[in-house]
Order: C-alpha cells, then sequence, then structure tokens
C-alpha cells in the first residue's frame, strides 16, 4: 500500500505551492501505484518453472512488490 506523504517545509510561498506539492505528491503516488501494478502482472505471467529457476514463489510476490523481499 502506497503512502501519500506531504512534506509541509516547501520552497514555494502560498496555497499556490501547497497546491503544486499535493499534484507533485498525488503525481508520485500514482507513479509508484503503476509501478506496482506491472510488477505484479509481469510476476503473475510466469510459469511455475520460471519462478523455481529465480528462486521465488507466490507467496514472495507482496514482498518483491513491496520492495522488502529478502533470501
Amino acid at each position: 500500500m502506497a503512502t501519500i506523504t506531504l512534506n509541509h517545509k516547501t520552497t514555494s510561498h502560498g496555497a499556490g505551492g501547497r497546491i503544486a506539492h499535493l499534484f507533485a505528491a498525488v503525481a508520485e503516488w500514482n507513479r509508484e501505484r503503476l509501478r506496482r501494478q506491472n510488477l505484479a502482472g509481469e510476476l503473475a505471467g510466469m510459469s511455475e518453472a520460471e519462478l523455481h529457476d529465480l528462486g521465488i514463489s507466490k507467496a514472495d510476490f507482496p514482498a518483491i512488490i513491496d520492495g522488502t523481499f529478502r533470501r
């Protein structure tokens, strides 16, 4: 699950700067969501033999997608 984090110490001033920062945070969240979705699709398309060759199983998918997978 992705989390949007807003840094309140923006270099821009006023409401316009805060709105620009919000849009940047939403854009980054969307890029991460798409990256995770693409990775999940790529992993789901692999055969059991391919997963075995890589030393992973379907149970490892969440950790791989989250970037926390360790062998």
